[in-house]
């Protein structure tokens, strides 16, 4: 008899996690959780996330990730990045450069590739521009186009606080493991006033965490949402959201 109930506790179990809604599941570990992670923990953690992501991406044949640098051809220009998220990138930084009467400012992309963005970005800006660039591939180090690259992913890699005026990019946080704690991550890299222009899937556990935050005048956020049709001739258009959020304090913000 207890071995049916265990045997049926787990089937119960199971079926719950097979037909349970997506947006029910979207519970993310926030960034307090994360502290109780050792060192080794956190770095197995963003090896494993990057080796899967690289890979499912076709990015590399052998994964990424150790001393070999790793090319692959794709990288967005300015315009690709502009037209993703139907806002002018470069437009969005020459404002807060004059808004904030800026002589120099440092920018991150996030997923860079080459830096083509990077290096159009930085000829059209109105002040001084450090570039820099967050990537799964070591390809920006051989790159001209970025003055810092960062190795790594967002929900798992330190980034300098309180620094950029600008932080975008084009697809690669909507793919993230863990959406909400990459972005509490790239606000917190931000200046006061700073903003981050990002693509994310819709999803009403980060819809509600900005909320509240906007409630507290620690933000202000905005989603447009966007159609785009499937890859497949077949498929259901694809609804991607543009996300827009303006840093308003210099206290570390926290979705937790």
């Amino acid at each position: 008899m207890k071995k049916r109930e265990k045997l049926s506790k787990k089937m119960r179990s199971r079926v719950t996690r097979f037909f349970t809604p997506k947006w029910k599941k979207e519970i993310y570990p926030t960034a307090h959780k994360e502290i109780n992670l050792t060192q080794q923990e956190r770095a197995a953690l963003a090896r494993n996330i990057r080796k899967t992501r690289t890979l499912d991406r076709k990015h590399a044949r052998s994964g990424i990730l150790e001393n070999k640098p790793v090319f692959y051809s794709v990288s967005r220009n300015l315009n690709q990045v502009s037209s993703l998220h139907r806002l002018d990138v470069a437009g969005v930084l020459n404002y807060l450069i004059e808004l904030y009467k800026k002589k120099s400012a440092d920018v991150l992309d996030i997923g860079c590739g080459e830096g083509k963005a990077l290096a159009e970005l930085k000829k059209s800006a109105k002040a001084k521009i450090r570039t820099y660039g967050l990537a799964l591939t070591r390809l920006g180090e051989q790159s001209k186009n970025i003055d810092k690259i960062i190795i790594g992913a967002a929900e798992t890699k330190k980034l300098p606080e309180k620094r950029f005026l600008l932080v975008y990019s084009a697809e690669s946080i909507f793919f993230d493991q863990l959406p909400l704690q990459s972005i509490e991550r790239i606000i917190n890299s931000l200046e006061t006033g700073g903003v981050i222009i990002t693509q994310m899937a819709p999803s009403r556990a980060i819809e509600e965490k900005l909320k509240n935050l906007e409630k507290e005048n620690k933000i202000e956020y905005s989603i447009t949402k966007i159609r785009r049709p499937s890859q497949h001739i077949l498929g259901p258009p694809i609804e991607i959201n543009t996300l827009i959020i303006t840093r308003k304090t210099e206290k570390p913000i926290s979705f937790s």
